[in-house]
């Protein structure tokens, strides 16, 4: 079996790509699907309730800890 090609990636190419992570600011607190959907029940999903706010932190994923 050969050996595994080792790949370095520049660093500023892995910080940028969190910059391209969206998510809703805003997010409903209830969510219901109907469990017998057979077709992308993801698509089926219905949002009520108040809306709240879904901040998240990015953080330095582990195995880029001790870089800096």
């Amino acid at each position: 079996m050969p050996a595994a090609k080792e790949f370095r990636v520049p660093l500023r190419d892995i910080a940028g790509r969190a910059a391209a992570v969206v998510w809703p600011i805003m997010r409903k607190t209830e969510a219901r699907y109907d469990c017998a959907e057979t077709t992308r029940p993801q698509d089926h999903v219905i949002f009520s309730g108040p809306g709240v706010p879904n901040l998240r932190v990015l953080s330095r994923p582990e195995g880029l800890k001790s870089l800096r």
